[in-house]
């Protein structure tokens, strides 16, 4: 684990201040560190700890103006080490009901701790990794995952809030904490019509540093981008101003620099941006409010209606053939508006066998983004019967609203089954409830021998309970030389098995299928093979350069981790988990269950943690 080389440097300065300055008496209690004859000093069994009243507390209620509220709760816990690493828990019996920055604490059990310096750490939070180097503590905690529920704005910083204590060099006064994490508040106008908030994606781009930390030590897995998830937020009318709160560790910013706020709803992928007029240094324990009033005026979108959705039924489909383009690799069909993208569907369902129009030499491109119209139901472009297998192109625009929830049978997503097939440079957002059906996802629900590229899924997946089967960000289901190159996955997937984030299932080997620069920024729930990058690889697929930011949970007796759930025969190289991995069993941090001995692991990075919830 490498050195936060600043946060180490404070912590041997404050220790070394306050050996200089103590007095006779304080230098008897501490004795020498290298002499074990000396005895040590024993932590008490009740202990008052006090949360410094001049820091930001991330479990707190906004008082607007007048700042932020600090208090201990009545589940609060900490942990404490000893700088041979051995560690006990307190927790809170009393809260002062005068000032509920100031708690009491007691010995959880019945065994103390023994050191001669000690250290605490706020447990409620995320899992966090604390190793000691010449007694000064590392800590490991992991940002990624946190998501934001309408219920209770920011409780859900609670599993993040990172407040921990300095070096304890004597009992004589109240332990004090101290916030390790800077607050992000972001004030974001939604306008009216919004739909269902799932995500809000922030990034720097033309930044020369990664800001968003996914990890609080290991500069080298930090991001220039950050999700930030989003439930129980909706609007049908009115617009209104978003609060967002996020909890990073400290970052500096270099003035100019742009911050690109994307807000994803289920009818719109909505950009805003905030500018960093100077150079600034975002410190802990300090809350940050950015302002960001009105979102930027985005490219024309066109509407895709139930007038369009019927053409696949009607004989008259053919008569809303694209005027531009032949279908070629120069020159490709142009898919301008919703009537053309109503007539490609039709083509795969009416005219599967005339392979003028759907081959895998033929070519599409879409030029504007689509909303599909409320109350529309996506049917999936193409299915098991009726198979895509041209290339289509979407020149970095988006499908937005795409809603699928009444669906009995086959495959569920915007396109449902494609063959030799190439999508890419394309975005889709919506939500994906059916009551039946048995594969699942936002870009391809089956895909054979095709390759899929530079696509972000910003669809929310939770199959009916019931009808759950295997869920996919990017693909459900793959055979064949599958490739999936540089997608990411923001949308939130709960389903049974198999579950990932970027394909579900991987089967049938031939060619030589992989996986690379692929992200999973989500959180992925399911009973079992569930991984942030693949749930079940089944058969040989090369996977490499990924990275696993969200919280990764197998609710039942199966196989759980960062990259993949359950892996055979699949080399897994430059992968990085930051996220944390949750399971009764087999769980891990990138792989859960290697069934071959030629599943090999290289130069993989293990950032997250791992919790054994039985």
């Amino acid at each position: 684990m490498k050195k936060y080389n600043s946060f180490l440097f404070y912590y041997i300065i404050v220790l070394l201040t306050s050996l200089v300055a103590c007095s006779d008496e304080t230098k008897n209690i501490i004795p020498p560190q290298n002499d074990d004859n000396n005895e040590y000093w024993t932590f008490p069994e009740v202990v008052q700890v006090n949360i410094n009243p001049d820091i930001t507390r991330i479990t707190y209620s906004d008082e607007g103006d007048s700042g932020v509220k600090q208090y201990w709760e009545d589940d609060d816990t900490f942990i404490l080490y000893n700088t041979s690493g051995d560690t006990v828990s307190y927790k809170v019996s009393a809260i002062n009901s005068d000032n509920n920055a100031l708690a009491t604490f007691e010995l959880v059990g019945s065994e103390t701790l023994s050191g001669y310096i000690f250290y605490a750490v706020y447990k409620n939070g995320r899992t966090i990794d604390v190793s000691f180097s010449h007694r000064i503590p590392e800590y490991n905690f992991v940002m990624s995952g946190q998501t934001q529920s309408s219920s209770a704005p920011t409780g859900n910083l609670k599993g993040y809030d990172l407040i921990v204590s300095g070096p304890i060099l004597s009992f004589d006064q109240t332990l004090s904490f101290q916030s390790q994490g800077a607050m992000l508040t972001f004030e974001l106008m939604v306008p009216a019509a919004s739909g269902t908030i799932n995500n809000i994606i922030f990034s720097c781009s033309d930044s020369d540093t990664d800001i968003f930390k996914t990890n609080y030590i290991n500069s080298a897995n930090n991001s220039s981008s950050y999700n930030l998830g989003i439930t129980g937020y909706y609007n049908s009318t009115d617009s209104y101003t978003l609060k967002a709160y996020m909890l990073i560790p400290p970052f500096s910013i270099t003035g100019g620099t742009t911050l690109d706020i994307t807000l994803i709803t289920t009818k719109n992928i909505l950009p805003y941006s905030y500018k960093f007029t100077n150079d600034k240094d975002y410190v802990a324990a300090t809350r940050y409010i950015f302002d960001v009033s009105s979102y930027s005026s985005g490219t024309e979108t066109g509407n895709y209606t139930s007038a369009m959705e019927n053409l696949r039924n009607s004989s008259d489909w053919m008569d809303n053939k694209p005027t531009q383009g032949d279908g070629s690799s120069d020159n490709p069909y142009i898919i301008s508006d919703g009537w053309k993208l109503g007539w490609l569907k039709a083509l795969v369902y009416n005219d599967n066998n005339n392979t003028t129009y759907n081959n895998k030499d033929v070519n599409y491109k879409l030029t504007t983004n689509i909303s599909i119209e409320d109350g529309v139901e996506w049917t999936p472009l193409g299915d098991n019967n009726a198979i895509f297998s041209g290339n289509f192109d979407g020149d970095g625009n988006s499908i937005t609203n795409m809603t699928i929830s009444e669906s009995s049978n086959g495959n569920q997503a915007l396109f449902g089954s494609i063959k030799n097939s190439y999508i890419y440079n394309l975005s889709v957002s919506g939500s994906i409830t059916p009551k039946g059906g048995s594969t699942y996802a936002g870009i391809v629900g089956v895909a054979e021998s095709s390759t899929v590229s530079n696509c972000n899924n910003y669809v929310s997946i939770n199959p009916v309970s019931g009808y759950q089967g295997q869920c996919g960000g990017i693909i459900g289901s793959g055979n064949g030389t599958i490739i999936i190159t540089n997608c990411n996955n923001y949308g939130k997937i709960e389903s049974a098995n198999p579950v990932g984030g970027i394909i579900a299932l991987f089967q049938n080997t031939n060619g030589d299928p992989y996986i690379s620069g692929c992200t999973n920024h989500a959180s992925i729930a399911g009973s079992e093979n569930v991984g942030g990058i693949i749930g079940n690889a089944d058969s040989k697929i090369t996977i490499s350069n990924c990275t696993n930011n969200g919280t990764i949970t197998a609710s039942g007796y199966g196989k759980v981790a960062g990259i993949v759930g359950i892996g055979l025969n699949s080399p897994i190289s430059s992968c990085v988990n930051n996220g944390e991995i949750i399971g009764e069993n087999y769980a891990a941090q990138i792989i859960g269950q290697n069934n071959a001995s030629s599943c090999t692991l290289t130069d993989n990075s293990e950032n997250g943690s791992v919790v054994i919830s039985n």
